[in-house]
């Protein structure tokens, strides 16, 4: 079965390794923004935030370069799987992310009216929202395709 993940990228053949390489991305981010809400000055956590930022970064250029050929090519030099895979993920990565508006919509609603949990207050914690918010949007569908694709059968 041929799959989306370019030949280039046979140091990535498994679909666990992609796997591993998707949940570390997301927690890169997730770490990112846990940090750099928390450290308010102090220098290690500044950097720990700094490393994870960076981590995320070299995640994002690895999904991207994974799933290049079937992002950005037209629909003419994909075949019928290619193009149902990509649009099936694109698919997903609407639904998912719709889903994630309306739990932070509900979660900052509860937080407004009951004064518990966390909202952002200062702009570093706003910004770290809206970079983490840009990478999602934006490297979701390619998370996706990476997620879900077979493995990369090298010959032999």
């Amino acid at each position: 079965m041929a799959t989306l993940i370019g030949e280039t990228a046979s140091h990535l053949t498994t679909r666990t390794q992609r796997r591993l390489l998707v949940v570390g991305f997301y927690l890169s981010l997730a770490g990112f923004v846990g940090l750099s809400t928390a450290s308010h000055g102090s220098g290690a956590m500044v950097a720990a935030a700094g490393v994870l930022m960076l981590a995320g970064l070299v995640g994002y250029m690895l999904l991207m370069h994974l799933t290049h050929h079937s992002r950005t090519n037209p629909p003419s030099l994909l075949d019928e799987r290619g193009v149902g895979v990509r649009d099936r993920a694109y698919h997903r990565a609407y639904r998912i992310l719709t889903g994630m508006a309306a739990v932070a919509l509900l979660y900052a609603w509860l937080a407004a009216r009951t004064g518990m949990g966390w909202v952002p207050q200062t702009p570093r914690d706003w910004a770290a929202l809206v970079a983490v918010a840009c990478y999602l949007m934006s490297v979701l569908p390619a998370s996706v395709i990476a997620w879900t694709e077979p493995d990369l059968l090298m010959d032999e």
